[in-house]
């Protein structure tokens, strides 16, 4: 069964095929709406749809409403959103937008599991009365490393190389420029760009098994959703720590599993 991805975040790319791959998909990444729906509008042979919700050049509310005006009445293909978002009302407006199901970041392989069992046997027309749910990323405190995560992460391997090695590479790489441009968002009070910077750091950490920094980039995420940058030094400082920390931490793991 072929899955097309449609996600911009690079790590999150990497968790979704890896477990894609381990039930037996074949996948194809899209790194954003309009790339979607160039793969999408005409013949393909795509089974499902992961539809991130947000990213730049064409978000994935937009993509969906493109590729459904397309559609004739033969084949409507199964759009499930994926979204680290938890802001009221963003399933309703997913399921608005002309998508199927709802997937919440991080995701995890039994929701994932679910999503495409329900979507791949035949019943495009049929939605999703209820969402898959996952965890908010939001803890007061905890360890550093989501060690469940880091162990689903570390049996999944391609080529013998884990898809734990691989996203925490990836992390390692983007976290400082992901700070930079937060706090650039900051200075510059541009509260969008901040919502959008932390939202990107945040969705990277969830599904490595970050929850500390994933946590801290959402309090970043809800300064800027609520339209203001002030107060948001002091959570950029935490922010700071925590990555520091999380940056530390996968230093660790990843020599010490080679």
């Amino acid at each position: 069964m072929r899955v097309l991805v449609v996600e911009d975040n690079q790590v999150n790319q990497l968790v979704a095929t890896g477990l894609l791959e381990d039930l037996g998909c074949e996948v194809e990444v899209a790194s954003d709406g309009a790339e979607a729906v160039d793969r999408l509008v005409g013949d393909h042979d795509f089974a499902v749809v992961l539809m991130d919700c947000r990213m730049p050049r064409l978000d994935g509310f937009d993509a969906t409403r493109a590729v459904r005006a397309h559609e004739d009445g033969d084949r409507r293909v199964p759009i499930v959103a994926m979204t680290a978002s938890v802001l009221e009302g963003e399933r309703e407006r997913c399921l608005a937008a002309g998508m199927d199901d709802f997937l919440t970041k991080p995701v995890n392989a039994s929701d994932l599991e679910r999503v495409i069992r329900r979507w791949s046997d035949d019943r495009p027309t049929e939605r999703a009365a209820s969402s898959s749910s996952a965890s908010t990323g939001r803890p007061s405190g905890g360890p550093v490393l989501d060690e469940a995560r880091v162990r689903m992460l570390h049996e999944l391997k391609k080529d013998g190389v884990s898809f734990f090695e691989r996203t925490a590479a990836s992390f390692m790489a983007r976290a400082g420029d992901q700070v930079v441009a937060i706090r650039e968002a900051i200075d510059a009070g541009d509260a969008a760009r901040l919502q959008g910077s932390a939202h990107q750091l945040k969705g990277s950490a969830l599904n490595l098994g970050l929850p500390l920094v994933g946590a801290a980039a959402a309090r970043l995420e809800a300064c800027g959703d609520a339209g203001r940058t002030t107060g948001a030094d002091d959570l950029l400082d935490e922010l700071v720590r925590e990555v520091e920390r999380a940056v530390a931490a996968l230093q660790e793991a990843t020599t010490g599993s080679r």
